[in-house]
């Protein structure tokens, strides 16, 4: 017999959705913005483009940096000092931004591209995906740099090479289980 999964409630009710704090992109390029030291409930963006922008300090209870089918980019970012509980990650790509003394959770990147970026902080149950399982569609996912990140439930599947990317001396490649599960 299975055991039945237990589900803890913290609050019971309706949430007015016009109470929500939200950060919401859809189909815009923005350049040069600040948006720091704020607390928000959900973070979409649609088809956007950030450069050089400021995420920093941010706590966001759910983000999802590429909302729909076509890719969010984001270059020369700062997430630095942020606490982001990702949920569903999105499409989008990542060039050349830092998530330094970050927190990031429950993130589950099927189809984000990482390149060149540094994370310092905490990973917790985050999962980088080379290739997205379900549509194949390659990522790109090159010159991170992991040397100052805590892993805490991390993996990197689907064909990341981990030789390009920057880990902490020492550090020893994991046996991924799913290495040994072929896919049509």
């Amino acid at each position: 017999m299975v055991p039945l999964a237990s589900v803890q409630v913290t609050s019971k009710g309706h949430v007015e959705v016009d109470s929500l704090r939200r950060l919401v992109f859809d189909h815009q390029q923005v350049q040069g913005a600040t948006y720091s030291y704020e607390q928000f409930d959900e973070f979409l963006a649609v088809s956007s483009s950030f450069k050089q922008c400021f995420f920093e300090h941010l706590s966001i209870r759910s983000a999802c940096f590429g909302g729909g089918r076509r890719e969010s980019v984001y270059e020369a970012c700062s997430f630095d000092g942020s606490k982001i509980d990702c949920g569903a990650a999105g499409v989008a790509r990542f060039v050349g931004c830092t998530f330094r003394d970050a927190y990031v959770f429950n993130f589950f990147g099927l189809s984000i591209s990482m390149v060149d970026c540094v994370f310092s902080g905490t990973l917790h149950k985050v999962a980088f995906y080379g290739t997205n399982p379900e549509t194949r569609k390659r990522n790109e996912f090159r010159g991170n740099d992991f040397r100052e990140a805590l892993f805490n439930e991390v993996t990197f599947r689907e064909g990341i090479d981990l030789t390009l990317q920057r880990f902490p001396d020492g550090w020893v490649k994991p046996d991924d289980p799913y290495d040994r599960i072929r896919t049509k």
